[in-house]
This record gives C-alpha cells, structure tokens and sequence, in this order.
C-alpha cells in the first residue's frame, strides 16, 4: 500500500511537471506569436570608384607606358631589330587604338589610345606610351588586375634562310589590354 501511494505521488509530480513545461513552452510560443516592434541602428559605408583606388578620378587619363613588342619570334613570325625600328619610323606621329582583348570590330571595346611608340636599345624592344579613358579599366590596371597587353600587327611575309618566315614592314593596328601578350615580355608601367 506504500508503494501504491508513493507511486500515486510520483505519478501527480510527474503530471505536475509535464504542465509546468507545457506553460513555459506555450509562453515561449506566444512571445513569438506577439508582434512587437523594434529599433535598430544600422550603418553602412558606400565608397565611390574614386574612393577605392584615389589614384585616379572620373574625367582623368590613366598615363601608362610599357614594351609592346621585342625582337625575336612571338608566334608565326620573326621580328628583327630592323623591322621593329622600321615600325617605329613609320608610326612616328601616328596614334592608334587600345582595346580589349583585339575586339576591332567593336567600337565599345576602344578604351584608350597610344600616343606614341619609340624604340629601347637596352631591352631590343618597342615601347609605347598611351592613356586609358576607361575608369574600369584604369582601376584593373591600378590594382594590378591587367598586367599585359598585346599587339595586332600587319606585315609583310618573308622568308628568310636565318629566321624563317619573317614579320617585314610591321604596321599596328590597335593595342590590346589582355590576360597573356604573345611577346612575353610585355607590361604595363603606369606612369
């Protein structure tokens, strides 16, 4: 008999607490349930193209400098000393554009222009001075995001006993700002 009362009490415990949890979940379940309103201060900072390379501003040209092109054999072609100083020459006083990627049909893709070209001694090579109208492209090369840029050229072919076939007569077409220039020692200085 003292063990049905003991397990009498135990059962009105057990009842008793099994309520006391089922209240304290349903106050949980109603402070959800009750729609309250709340303040928060939220900041944010919003910086400008300008702001996070301050190096240049909208409306600016990015001055830039570099090699373009040096002797030697880039892809199918050989280009001497000769020939590349020849294209010097013949470029001097002319400009010519800066694209994207040698897009030449797309006028959208023009983003600057060469200024000038002049011939290196000390590197065999040609060099080129040009500006960047582009902003966007201004911060990549800032940022060092695009570090090469390449050239089309128009030449004559000829065939040489030493060479191979030879890159004569160089004319550039435009100037490509790109991920990997056929010359591998291209770059971009920024000026």
């Amino acid at each position: 008999m003292m063990i049905n009362k003991n397990l009498e009490k135990l059962n009105r415990a057990e009842a008793v607490l099994k309520d006391l949890k089922t209240i304290e979940i349903l106050k949980k379940a109603d402070s959800f349930l009750e729609v309250k309103k709340t303040s928060e201060k939220l900041s944010s900072e919003i910086k400008t193209e300008e702001q996070l390379s301050a190096r240049i501003k909208i409306g600016e040209q990015l001055k830039i400098m570099g090699k373009m092109l040096g002797v030697g054999r880039h892809k199918n072609k050989y280009y001497t000393k000769e020939d590349l100083i020849w294209s010097v020459n013949f470029h001097k006083g002319k400009t010519f554009p800066v694209k994207l990627d040698h897009k030449h049909t797309e006028a959208g893709s023009t983003v600057g222009r060469v200024d000038e070209i002049f011939w290196d001694e000390e590197t065999q090579s040609v060099m080129y001075r040009a500006h960047i109208n582009d902003i966007t492209h201004a911060l990549n090369i800032l940022d060092g995001v695009t570090t090469e840029v390449s050239a089309t050229i128009f030449s004559k072919d000829l065939y040489d006993d030493i060479y191979g076939l030879r890159g004569v007569e160089p004319e550039y077409y435009e100037l490509s700002l790109v991920e990997n220039g056929a010359f591998r020692d291209n770059n971009i200085q920024v000026v």
